[in-house]
């Protein structure tokens, strides 16, 4: 998928940066999520979920403005881990475990997610360059899910009448669906930040 060339891109470019650069771009990324996030906290949200949405709003935001703060005064492990701790456990007590994977946390789910892995990188050294590489290109990842789905109907349809083999025609589809996205103007504006 494009979303993998992207990652790979950034991972490379991320070699010639400093941890501080690194998770400078990571926290940019993050904060790219918050407006989706912020959004879906004004919902209902799933019956599956215990806790309504708007109580992740303020523990959310006040892990990223830690982030913030841990960017200013330079300094390389965030001082919050307990507070980040908290987070984590709170959002996995917010639903039964069996149900967890249903719960449809809708456009809060990237940055939910980011905070369970990318968000990683800024309370330890391990793995520094591909956790903040998936903070960074969290957005353009779900973007590139919503454009995928966009586009596979239209795609399928080109290449439906060809005689080749399964896995074949699912490569080609692959390819077409990747070029659609490749084009589209709201790819293209959300990855000219990225790759500047």
């Amino acid at each position: 998928m494009i979303s993998d060339n992207l990652y790979s891109q950034i991972q490379e470019d991320l070699v010639s940066c400093d941890r501080m650069h690194m998770l400078t771009l990571a926290a940019f990324g993050l904060e790219r999520l918050w407006r989706m996030f912020e959004d879906w906290t004004k919902t209902e949200g799933d019956s599956l979920l215990y806790q309504k949405p708007n109580s992740f709003r303020q523990r959310v935001r006040d892990i990223l403005d830690h982030i913030w703060e841990q960017i200013e005064s330079r300094q390389e492990i965030n001082p919050y881990e307990k507070e980040f701790d908290d987070f984590l456990n709170f959002v996995n007590a917010s639903c039964d475990e069996m149900d967890a994977q249903d719960v449809d946390m809708g456009t809060g789910r990237p940055l939910i997610y980011e905070m369970f892995s990318g968000a990683v990188c800024f309370f330890s050294e391990r793995e520094t360059r591909s956790n903040a590489s998936s903070c960074i290109i969290a957005y353009a990842e779900y973007l590139s899910g919503l454009l995928y789905d966009y586009f596979y109907d239209e795609c399928k349809k080109s290449v439906s009448g060809q005689e080749i083999s399964p896995k074949e025609r699912q490569k080609l589809l692959d390819a077409k669906i990747d070029g659609a996205i490749a084009e589209h103007p709201l790819w293209k504006e959300s990855n000219m930040i990225l790759l500047s």
